[in-house]
């Protein structure tokens, strides 16, 4: 076995001057900070982590062979990225060689250029830099964030509906004291007997209270379907995590089962029950975390001591169809990691089947393992050994799916799939179809743009790829001249996604997100569509991308960052000319 060789860690001189001219991600379509401002927190939080585009260590991420020490430790070898992109780049090496990422690290430094703004670190923050850069673990930093915000969040929303029950038992509560407080007397042995709320009055304020417990189950159904996800995605990404993810799942159900439950008519008053549910789930999530951080948590509790019982459309619900989904690409990624297995047509259905439902996950790193590029390439690796004529009638069965970003996606990994096995008609096939179907679209017609608002950005982008970028941009702006008010599907549709990551409290949230303009964007068209559908919409002040505050139009904050990109995009090509 050969010798692992490593090279030593960046200096902190290194790592000063990178941050010096650096301000964002230098993954061009993220705008995140390298450091950022939490509410409450005095200093700045670092946001980033010093990446290697050739590796440090051999085998490796992109490994050089016979790189020397000092050029592997060089600003050259380096760039700074967000801290889910420095795991994508690493996880997924085969998607992000050294010269996509030198293309990267030139774009930061020419954004620096333009803009003047860095990072200047002290001596204890270039330490820190170095820290997490080099010696914090590799973790599933996307996927304990989510955990861990989403079990908190529905804590909160649990805890939060209980006034609102609380009162309803209280008015039941008054009433009966009230009549028994109004007329007693004894009976025969002289005891005293009260009287008790006419039927009508029971079953009224029987039903009230009932109707706000059913309310608050429906609070927080969504959050707990939600935190099942996550868990899904964490038992999928680190099977060792199971008892734990097991542990959050029973953890979870409980509180719904106590969220919907009052101890029992008057005189009853609350219990712990709600209270002891949310400190089970918090307590489990912070195990969960743990585990996945590489850490060994205590040991669940044994499943007697957790009531697992809940009303029983959990099958249909979100968690239980991302399960389904999950275990679906489980069955197809032998084909992706072998090319002799023989095709499979029920699977290869299947496949595209669950490609709609991938359509709606939004883009970010913490979703990529099963979002819809991911589905798209294990059907096409599915069908990779189908005779020449099946592969001709998927293509057209392909050109046929809906909506369009599913047409496309699965398109364009049977032209990639076709091109690496050499079949050149085929691929010529796939590529024309999909230039075809979307220049052949009409895309004023609002019709068009259904369900494409989560990955319309890949869907133009490969149009533009494989087609023609002016053909893409003159069938937008075409539209946009016909139908300004489509300039809000066009908005959304064509953003990226940006993925946030507290350092402080683990959280985790992504939004819609506009940095950079690809070459097929109607910039022109869309600025006169805003100016004419939206015309108190002015640019953002400033480069900093939080995402849309709660209650705020999602369009008109991402027409304003947009107008931003628009005006440095115009100055940055103003500055370049002589």
């Amino acid at each position: 076995m050969s010798e692992v060789i490593e090279h030593p860690a960046p200096t902190d001189a290194t790592n000063k001057e990178l941050y010096a001219h650096a301000f964002t991600c230098a993954r061009p379509d993220c705008a995140e900070w390298l450091y950022r401002q939490e509410p409450g927190v005095a200093d700045r939080v670092l946001n980033s982590r010093v990446c290697h585009i050739h590796a440090r260590r051999s085998n490796g991420p992109r490994w050089l062979e016979g790189m020397t020490s000092e050029a592997n430790r060089g600003v050259a070898n380096l760039l700074i990225l967000c801290i889910p992109h420095s795991y994508e780049i690493d996880e997924h090496a085969d998607r992000f060689p050294a010269e996509l990422l030198q293309e990267w690290r030139a774009s930061q430094l020419a954004e620096y250029e333009r803009s003047r703004q860095g990072w200047v670190l002290t001596d204890e923050q270039a330490r820190e830099v170095a820290r997490e850069s080099f010696e914090s673990p590799t973790v599933a930093a996307p996927i304990l964030a989510a955990l861990v915000r989403c079990a908190e969040r529905l804590c909160v929303r649990a805890e939060a509906t209980r006034p609102a029950v609380t009162a309803e038992a209280m008015r039941w509560r008054a009433t009966w004291q009230a009549v028994r407080t109004s007329l007693s007397g004894w009976d025969e042995d002289g005891n005293t007997v009260y009287a008790e709320p006419s039927r009508q009055e029971t079953d009224r304020h029987k039903a009230a209270l009932l109707e706000a417990l059913v309310a608050a189950r429906e609070a927080v159904v969504p959050l707990a379907e939600e935190l099942k996800g996550d868990i899904a995605a964490a038992r999928h990404s680190q099977p060792r995590s199971a008892p734990w993810c097991d542990w959050l799942v029973r953890a979870a159900d409980e509180l719904l089962v106590a969220v919907a439950s009052w101890p029992g008519p008057p005189p009853a008053e609350d219990d712990s029950r709600l209270m002891e549910a949310c400190s089970e789930v918090r307590s489990a999530a912070r195990s969960l975390a743990a585990s996945l951080r590489g850490e060994t948590p205590s040991a669940p509790p044994p499943l007697d001591e957790l009531d697992s019982a809940v009303d029983g459309s959990a099958e249909d619900g979100p968690a239980a169809m991302l399960d389904r989904h999950l275990e679906l690409l489980d069955r197809a990624r032998p084909w992706h990691r072998v090319k002799h297995l023989a095709y499979d047509a029920e699977l290869r259905t299947d496949l595209t089947e669950a490609a709609v439902q991938a359509s709606v996950v939004p883009r970010v790193l913490s979703m990529s393992t099963f979002g819809l590029d991911t589905t798209a390439a294990l059907a096409a690796s599915v069908a990779r050994n189908a005779p020449d004529e099946v592969l001709a009638d998927l293509i057209e069965t392909d050109r046929q799916a809906r909506p369009l970003v599913v047409m496309s996606a699965l398109l364009v990994e049977m032209w990639r799939m076709l091109t690496d096995r050499g079949l050149e008609d085929l691929a010529q096939r796939a590529r024309e179809s999909l230039v075809e179907e979307l220049t052949g679209q009409d895309w004023s017609d609002d019709a068009a743009w259904a369900g494409n608002e989560v990955c319309g950005a890949e869907m133009f982008t490969a149009w533009a790829a494989l087609g023609s970028g002016e053909d893409v941009h003159k069938a937008l702006s075409a539209a946009l001249s016909a139908k300004p008010e489509l300039v809000r599907e066009v908005i959304v549709s064509c953003a990226g996604w940006t993925e946030r990551h507290s350092t402080r409290d683990g959280s985790m949230s992504f939004h819609r997100s506009y940095r950079t303009l690809p070459e097929w964007f109607p910039a022109d068209a869309v600025a006169e569509a805003c100016a004419e559908t939206m015309p108190t919409v002015t640019a953002a002040e400033d480069s900093y991308d939080a995402g849309p505050e709660e209650g705020e139009d999602e369009v008109e904050y991402l027409a304003s960052r947009l107008l931003r990109v628009m005006s440095e995009t115009e100055k940055g090509a103003s500055s370049e000319q002589p």
